[in-house]
């Protein structure tokens, strides 16, 4: 089988519950490929439960409707068709507003961290990691004191 998800790690948790592993380690890379597998599976196996993790993805299988033998060539079908593959974004734009009514403890938040009020705004508004659980990443105009415009994100 030579398509991206090639070679997963299918793990019996329970007579109707499977996990499909991607890989161990944290890495935007391999949590895509589970998000991307998730959609495949949503589409062409709707009786199938996925539930996306980081690295891998949990399947529930309804044994009243699907039995789980053969389950591994059945999802190996599914997962070599690419055309659901979802592969787009959508903006989603959320208004944020630092200091005066909307943020009254900006200065107070700010000598508490011992750092001006734009270096509290830019390390709130910079996220650490990726945030692919809900395929959010955000850009932000800082302007300690006004209304700093709207937070966009790709979802």
């Amino acid at each position: 089988m030579s398509h991206p998800f090639a070679n997963l790690q299918l793990e019996a948790l329970a007579e109707d519950a499977w996990l499909l592993r991607f890989g161990e380690s944290i890495d935007v890379a391999v949590n895509a490929r589970v998000h991307a597998a998730a959609a495949l599976l949503r589409t062409h196996l709707p009786d199938i439960e996925c539930v996306p993790a980081y690295a891998s993805l949990l399947l529930r299988v309804d044994l009243n409707v699907r039995s789980s033998d053969g389950l591994r060539e059945t999802l190996e079908a599914a997962l070599s068709n690419p055309s659901a593959q979802a592969t787009g974004t959508r903006e989603v734009i959320v208004p944020v507003w630092y200091g005066d009514e909307a943020g009254a403890d900006l200065q107070d938040v700010a000598a508490h961290a011992r750092m001006s009020a734009e270096e509290v705004i830019a390390r709130h508004s910079a996220p650490r990691l990726s945030r692919r659980d809900a395929g959010i990443r955000t850009r932000l105009s800082v302007s300690a004191g006004t209304r700093s415009g709207p937070v966009h994100a790709a979802a």
